[in-house]
């Protein structure tokens, strides 16, 4: 969220970096969580699905969320 109210283009970088540090960490840690918690017949399935579902949502967004390409800061705030 701070990251869409920076004032300058270092302020979202930095917000952009921190961002993306937790959520590599909490992906990282999801997909280690079920591989122990799950059994070992299913431990594969359960984690292929995880990086799928992540992979698919990534697509998802570049694919089919094209006004957001090629804008400038200003104009991707105006279409939210």
């Amino acid at each position: 969220m701070p990251s869409m109210l920076s004032e300058t283009t270092t302020l979202l970088v930095f917000f952009r970096v921190i961002g993306g540090l937790g959520i590599g960490i909490a992906s990282m840690n999801a997909s280690m969580y079920v591989a122990e918690i799950a059994p070992a017949e299913k431990r594969g399935t359960l984690v292929t699905f995880y990086q799928l579902a992540i992979v698919i949502i990534i697509v998802f967004v570049w694919k089919f969320i094209p006004e957001t390409k090629g804008k400038t800061l200003e104009e991707k705030e105006t279409l939210f």
